[in-house]
Order: structure tokens, then sequence, then C-alpha cells
């Protein structure tokens, strides 16, 4: 009986294994493909699985059968001892081999085709995305800017410069294959060319702080069409004259200054106030106005884990509302002006949203 317990435990404890392989046949498919990238690296990832899972399952259920077949044998017989196999010895070398050239193969022509970037031509725009702790911001052809979405144009090349202007970020868009790091001091290349219109979720995929979770935007794909914009987020039908929410409660006023001097500090521009205090459920209500030169954009983003941003102000004095509620408790939201370069000139600031008391 103590015997026969063994043997059904055994036989357990291989079938919870094989178990333990479901979560990853399920996981696939969670983010539908939406490029030729994706769909290059789901076809290896999909090979790779199913060739491992027939060699697991055949291994257990040769294990699962000798168990069962020995838990009847009490003397098993002494059989004659046998030195080689040649055929045996043959075919688990061969056999393993062919397998890894195989896979080695598609590795090298899915990289490959996932590593070399589309030639110059009308239907290839060039993106740099910016990581900082704790927001998304992409620069387009024209010097214009989105932050913290990113806008093309279906069927469109998006060659991708992937950069950080402090810690090591991770630029992650599931559906259309791209994971590549945003790393200080040093350009990443990339690419993606969305098949479907839609708006795919971006993450960042690395730990950079303690906001890191909320480091997420779109990637929103629109339909082409003949003789339109290639990118950006008028080209997308984004308009209105805030990225703020409707509806916002009563609760604290700021005016916030994007200036170009009588900054405090070494840096010659800078968001003023450098940092807003306010309560989780406050309504907050942003004043933002433009005090630097004419015809020299700004705006007001702010990052993870809110993410709007102002429309461009262009005049000196033009100024705008950014209004949300503060549902979010953090103790550091980063605010830049997103416009490229502005950020490192010195305009940032910081958002502390406090636990209400």
């Amino acid at each position: 009986m103590a015997r026969r317990t063994r043997t059904l435990r055994k036989i357990a404890v291989v079938l919870a294994a094989l178990l333990m392989t479901l979560p990853t046949v399920l996981a696939t498919g969670t983010y539908p493909d939406a490029s030729p990238v994706a769909e290059r690296i789901s076809d290896l990832f999909a090979v790779i699985l199913y060739v491992a899972l027939v060699i697991g399952v055949g291994v257990e259920i040769v294990l699962i059968w000798f168990l069962w077949r020995s838990k009847s044998i009490q003397h098993p017989p002494t059989g004659e001892e046998e030195r080689g196999h040649a055929r045996l010895e043959f075919a688990w070398t061969v056999v393993p081999a062919l397998i890894l050239i195989t896979i080695a193969y598609l590795s090298v022509s899915t990289l490959e085709a996932t590593d070399t970037l589309p030639e110059d031509g009308p239907d290839t725009i060039d993106v740099t995305v910016v990581g900082a702790q704790w927001i998304w911001r992409f620069e387009y052809p024209d010097g214009s800017t989105s932050s913290p979405d990113l806008y093309v144009a279906e069927g469109v090349n998006v060659r991708l410069t992937i950069r950080s202007v402090d810690v090591v970020h991770s630029f992650n868009v599931p559906s259309l294959g791209v994971k590549i790091d945003a790393i200080p001091n040093h350009d990443n290349k990339y690419w993606f060319r969305a098949t479907a219109p839609g708006e795919y979720h971006m993450q960042c995929t690395a730990f950079c702080g303690i906001s890191h979770a909320y480091m997420t935007g779109k990637v929103v794909v629109f339909p082409r069409t003949e003789g339109g914009a290639l990118y950006g987020e008028d080209a997308a039908g984004v308009s209105g004259p805030s990225r703020g929410e409707e509806n916002v409660p009563p609760g604290p006023e700021f005016t916030v200054e994007l200036r170009e001097s009588n900054c405090p500090g070494d840096k010659p521009w800078c968001i003023v106030p450098q940092e807003i205090t306010v309560n989780e459920g406050d309504g907050v209500h942003l004043r933002v106005v433009h005090v630097g030169t004419n015809r020299v954009p700004h705006n007001l983003a702010i990052g993870a884990p809110y993410s709007f941003k102002t429309i461009d102000l262009d005049e000196r004095g033009e100024e705008t509302w950014l209004n949300f509620t503060a549902s979010k408790t953090t103790t550091g939201a980063t605010y830049i002006c997103a416009i490229p370069g502005h950020a490192t000139n010195g305009m940032t600031g910081t958002l502390v949203v406090n636990v209400r008391p």
C-alpha cells in the first residue's frame, strides 16, 4: 500500500509539472499582432513553444508509464549488461542537434528582419522616443512633439531612435513587437509598421523609480488617407483646448509660468512653481502661461501617473488651463515642457499628491 501511495505521489508531481506549462500556452495571443515585426516574433515563439511542449510532454508520458509499470514489480529480474547502442546514441545526438540548428536559423532570420531598418522613402518616417521619469515624449520629423502618446498612420514604416534623459527605461509596445531599452547618452534603433488602425498599449518595462508602473501611454494608429499627414496629433484628429479632464471638482488653483529668464538655480529656463503639492482627491486647476519669447512654443506635460499635456503656446502672454483630479498619490510626478530640448534647459518640476489627512 505504501509503495502504491509513493507511486501515485510521483505521478501527481509529474502531472502538476505539466499543468504549470498551461499559463505559458494560454498567454500567447494576449496582445494581438499588429505589425510584421510582432508577427515574426510570435511565429518564432510559437515554434519554440510547441517543439518544447512536444518534447516535454513526451518525456513526461514515458516517465509516467515507467512509474506505473514499476509499481507491480517486486523483484525485477537482472538483465544482461549491454555496452553501447549505436542507433540510440545516434538518435539522441542528431535529433537534438537538428532541432537546435533549426531554431538557430529561425532566430537569426527573425533578428535580421526585425533589426534591419527600412530604407528612406515616402512611406518611411523617423521618430525620436525620449524617456524621462516618468513620461514618454515623441519628436516628429517636422519638429512637433506629443506626450505621452505616439500618433502615426497605418502602413507607415516608423524608424525609432530611442534614448533617455535620466535613467534606463524600456520602451515596450507588445502588439507592435517593440521592446527596446532607452539608455542615457546612447541611442538605440528599432522600427515598426502598424497594419491596422487602433490604440496599442505602451509601457516602460524596466524599473525606473517609484512611479515606474504609471509610465504608460498609447500608440494611436489612424487610417491613412491619400495626401494626408503620416504622423502627429493633428493628423490623428486630437483636438481641444487642453489634454486635461472634464467635470473636475473645485479645488486649488495654481498659475504655472513657462519662463526663459529670472529662474532659480543654474538653468536658463524654468517652470514656476517648481513644485506643486495637493491632496488626494483634490480637483487641480493649472493656469499655464507662456512668459517667454514670441514664436518660441512651450507647453506643460505631466508624467505618470497622470499623463496629461496642454496645447502648445506660441506667443508670450498666451495661456491655457489644465484641469484634472488628483486621484493617485505620488511623491514625485514630473512635469516638463515637452518641446525638444526645453526640459534640458530647465523646464521641469515636480507634482506631489499626498494622502488626504
